[in-house]
């Protein structure tokens, strides 16, 4: 599913995707939260991995997927959270470099799992 939504949302950038650090650009504590939950998948694959244990990496995309989807669910009630905003591209493309690098991320999973995604919901 996000990485259907990174697809959808990269229709409406036209120029290729950079961050720029601005201060509209700087993330707010739910998307730190979800670069750490990035910066952690290395280690927590590895710990998965040497315990025999792949039941942690469901449980890490699942947490990880949820994290981005109560993010965009929260945009829906607050404007300024929006992961696309027509008048800020910077932001929206900040954002959408979240939502690329969680769908990246999510892929790599599930192609561990052996779980094949939709490339769209119909």
């Amino acid at each position: 599913m996000i990485h259907i939504l990174s697809r959808q949302i990269r229709s409406h950038l036209a120029r290729p995707l950079k961050i720029i650090t601005s201060r509209s650009s700087r993330p707010g504590y739910c998307e730190i939260d979800i670069m750490k939950r990035l910066a952690q998948y290395p280690g927590m694959l590895a710990g998965a991995a040497k315990a025999h244990e792949p039941h942690r990496l469901a449980f890490y995309l699942y947490e990880l997927a949820s994290a981005l989807h109560s993010q965009w669910n929260r945009g829906k009630v607050t404007p300024h959270l929006r992961f696309i905003r027509e008048g800020d591209r910077n932001l929206t493309a900040a954002r959408m470099a979240l939502v690329v690098a969680t769908a990246e991320i999510l892929a790599s999973g599930l192609k561990i799992l052996g779980v094949s995604a939709p490339q769209e919901m119909r």
